[in-house]
């Protein structure tokens, strides 16, 4: 799907195609924009391209002597949309920084709208940073990972996986979401999360549980498949959220 963003829509805007190159190949962006009272939205149309899986940091901040505020609207490559920030009160070298974790690959659209009542510079960049749900695994669980994905879930969407566990192990599961809602949006997302194992036993892990970024164990008391559902509730179009399973030790008695 192609996103255009019609003059009628937003009034006039300044389409940056000139996109800075670096050495540095996390870097996307890394340049200063003039934002103006008769030009205020900047728009990179389907030309930032995105790895999957990363965090993605987008920075802004007014780099002359004004205050405006701000809102950063991106499409992904399905087109699907993301409001995920509006920013008050930006002075002079106040650096806001909003991650994005991405879930699909691809060239996505940024929409950057100033508010403002005088012309100004802001200085943006867009760095990719590390793996999503990375900084929460331990580096020596990295290694034991049995299952990593990313997904994206409108309200009521679930998804179901399965691995064929060991017996008497504990496993560790963690959820993120990794994607952010504008403060002007409803910040409601909320999981259900249940485990069926091999016997056809349900352990429910979440009921309507606020979802930040969570982690918990799991021990086995049989060996086999075991069927993992989650499923998201949210007041917005698009959340993206991280999950990971590590295998980590067998259980044993107390020495």
């Amino acid at each position: 799907m192609h996103i255009y963003f019609p003059s009628s829509l937003f009034g006039e805007k300044a389409i940056a195609n000139n996109l800075k190159i670096s050495n540095n190949d996390t870097i996307v962006i890394d340049k200063v924009y003039n934002f103006t009272v008769a030009n205020p939205i900047l728009e990179f149309n389907e030309n930032i391209y995105l790895k999957k899986h990363y965090y993605y940091y987008i920075t802004v901040s007014v780099v002359s002597p004004h205050v405006c505020n701000m809102s950063i609207t991106i499409w992904d490559p399905e087109g699907d949309q993301y409001d995920i920030t509006y920013e008050t009160n930006m002075t002079q070298d106040d650096y806001r920084e909003i991650p994005f974790g991405v879930v699909l690959e691809g060239n996505y659209s940024f929409l950057f709208n100033a508010e403002l009542t005088q012309n100004i510079n802001i200085h943006i960049t867009i760095e990719r940073g590390d793996k999503c749900l990375y900084d929460k695994i331990e580096l020596n669980e990295r290694e034991d990972i049995i299952h990593y994905n990313m997904s994206k879930f409108y309200n009521g969407k679930t998804i179901e996986f399965s691995y064929d566990f060991g017996t008497d192990r504990y496993y560790k599961f963690y959820f993120e979401r990794v994607s952010t809602i504008s403060v002007e949006l409803s910040n409601y997302v909320r999981i259900d999360h249940d485990i069926l194992d091999p016997q056809g036993i349900t352990f429910i892990i979440y009921r309507n549980e606020s979802l930040g970024y969570s982690s918990y164990y799991f021990g086995t008391a049989v060996g086999g498949f075991c069927t993992m559902n989650i499923t998201l509730y949210c007041d917005v179009d698009w959340v993206n959220i991280a999950y990971a399973v590590v295998n980590k030790e067998r259980i044993r008695g107390r020495d």
